[in-house]
């Protein structure tokens, strides 16, 4: 596993190249939130503990497996991130906790992952919709694992199991990644606000998965 500190700035891991070359897509994340002065106070555990359907580190950290190290005077205990999130700026956080670690898993061999995101601006942006995906080929370059992760279009960001299970078994032929597309529309549940209707972040989903998986497929295959 590969461990940040709570207090891990989106510029540090932006400025790191070990980190940007083992976790691309976290920090691909990290260099969209707000601009270069947020980037420098701005913390992996406040982006995460702030827990707004918006956050663009979290669905990068869904499809990283990571889990969330919180302590007290007395105890510790680790949360799944996908459990730690519990809504719209909620999370299982207790009020004598802090958060002190967040530990990711690997990008494994044969294996690429993104993070793309559509707002109206290309910095000091909140996400209209953000995507993440993490897709691990074996040798024939079959996808044998599917990891995708949205935000903006619920109210916090969730994997789409139903549209990880399509794509696994494939070897990204059009119609199975359009299908896998409709599929997290299926899953999402985005609003009307200022930003965006939820129409429009819905029809968002399907070539931005589309996309997604077109960068995997070339990371793995650039690794090989």
């Amino acid at each position: 596993m590969t461990d940040m500190g709570a207090l891990t700035t989106h510029w540090e891991i932006v400025s790191n190249p070990a980190l940007c070359r083992a976790h691309p897509a976290l920090a691909e994340a990290a260099a969209t939130v707000g601009g270069r002065q947020t980037q420098n106070v701005g913390t992996v555990a406040g982006n995460v503990v702030n827990a707004s359907p918006a956050a663009d580190l979290l669905p990068v950290l869904l499809v990283s497996n990571t889990s969330v190290t919180l302590k007290s005077a007395s105890t510790t205990r680790e949360v799944a991130i996908e459990d730690f999130v519990v809504g719209r700026r909620s999370t299982q956080r207790r009020p004598e906790e802090l958060v002190t670690r967040l530990s990711l898993q690997p990008v494994g061999p044969r294996t690429g992952e993104t993070y793309l995101k559509i707002g109206r601006r290309g910095a000091m942006e909140v996400a209209i919709v953000g995507l993440a995906m993490r897709l691990a080929f074996d040798r024939e370059g079959v996808v044998v694992d599917a990891r995708v992760a949205a935000c903006a279009v619920g109210p916090r960001p969730f994997r789409s199991r139903e549209a990880e299970a399509r794509l696994v078994g494939s070897k990204l032929d059009a119609a199975t990644v359009r299908e896998a597309g409709e599929l997290m529309r299926g899953s999402a549940a985005p609003i009307d606000d200022s930003r965006a209707t939820a129409a429009y972040r819905s029809r968002l989903l399907t070539p931005l998965l589309a996309r997604a998986a077109g960068a995997c497929l070339a990371r793995a295959a650039a690794k090989n």
